[in-house]
C-alpha cells in the first residue's frame, strides 16, 4: 500500500487537507486527519468531534484513507481517554452515512 502518513490538518507544515486529497487522486492512502496532541490530548469533545467529521467528510469520500491522531497519544488521562472514545464513537456514527 501506498501511503502518505501523519497528514496533520493543525501542526502539518501547509497541510491542507482538500489539497491533499486532490493531489493523491486516489493514488495512495493517506493516514491521519486529526491532531494528536492539540485536539485529542488537549482538545473538548466537541473539538474532536469537528476534526474527526472534518476528517472523514475530506479524506474519506472514495476510500483510501486511515483516520488517526497524529503522531501519537502519549497522554494517558481520564480526558486524553475520554477524547479517544469520542473519537471512535464520532467515526462509528460518521461512517453510517457512507
Amino acid at each position: 500500500v501506498d501511503v502518505l502518513i501523519g497528514v496533520d490538518p493543525l501542526q502539518g507544515k501547509g497541510t491542507d487537507l482538500r489539497t491533499l486529497k486532490q493531489k493523491t487522486g486516489g493514488k495512495m492512502c493517506l493516514w491521519g486527519g486529526v491532531n494528536g496532541g492539540l485536539t485529542i490530548e488537549s482538545g473538548s469533545q466537541q473539538n474532536v468531534k469537528e476534526a474527526v467529521e472534518q476528517a472523514i467528510t475530506i479524506l474519506g469520500p472514495g476510500g483510501g484513507y486511515i483516520l488517526s491522531p497524529v503522531d501519537n497519544v502519549t497522554n494517558i488521562t481520564d480526558h486524553t481517554w475520554n477524547n479517544v472514545h469520542t473519537m471512535i464513537t464520532t467515526w462509528q456514527a460518521a461512517r453510517a452515512y457512507r
